[in-house]
């Protein structure tokens, strides 16, 4: 379990592999519970909907925690434990989550915003395509719960991913790093939290959504 310490050691990158049958149970449950919370609470900042994904079947939500192109960040309720405990995710309370998707190269035909499709969202990462290339991530699925806002748990989860992939792109030896997500464009919070983070604005065909990149030119 990777735990990205800050001021409030609240930052957890959710495991997608190794548990026992019974805590794999109570994390998919966790995981469950946080999302269709967010859905109810942020309805339109979400590109799915809570009556779509109160259907999911508990193999769906197993699948969304164990896809091994998908980074979950959470924010844990931390408020009685100290920089040396080791919290037992199954049994926190999450009360923010960040998923980033990657990476990912362009190809033939593909656009920075049609480079992740649903299709091939679960597509086991192909690391040796993105060395010497620009590593594409998408990031997705930013909630932190009202009651836990203005605390800067968001621009700690957005720091921790940005900071994951680095690693990762580094390591894979991509020569670029390209971030891309799509923000509400009514949702000016979140579009200041991007901004703050390095996030840039550009052109998109959507109206009611603003897309924004954050890159990087890697060198070694």
């Amino acid at each position: 379990m990777a735990r990205y310490r800050t001021a409030m050691n609240d930052i957890y990158l959710l495991p997608n592999g190794g548990q026992s049958s019974d805590e794999l149970l109570r994390l998919v449950e966790r995981y469950k519970t946080t999302r269709l919370t967010a859905l109810q609470l942020d309805p339109a900042a979400f590109g799915s909907t809570y009556t779509r994904e109160i259907q999911f079947t508990y193999e769906t939500w197993l699948s969304r925690i164990q896809n091994p192109l998908s980074k979950t960040f959470l924010s844990i309720d931390s408020t009685n434990t100290n920089q040396t405990d080791e919290i037992p995710l199954a049994q926190s309370e999450w009360v923010g989550t960040l998923t980033v998707l990657g990476p990912k190269v362009t190809s033939e035909g593909t656009t920075l915003w049609n480079t992740f499709t649903r299709e091939n969202s679960t597509h086991t990462p192909d690391l040796a395509a993105v060395r010497n290339s620009n590593a594409i991530y998408m990031m997705a699925g930013v909630f932190v719960h009202p009651g836990y806002r203005r605390q800067g748990r968001a621009q700690r989860l957005v720091d921790a991913a940005v900071k994951r992939v680095r690693e990762e792109a580094k390591f894979a030896g991509a020569s670029r790093i390209t971030i891309i997500l799509q923000v509400n464009t009514e949702n000016q919070a979140a579009v200041r939290l991007y901004e703050t983070a390095g996030f840039l604005a550009v052109s998109n065909e959507k109206t009611d959504w603003r897309g924004m990149t954050w890159e990087e030119q890697l060198t070694f």
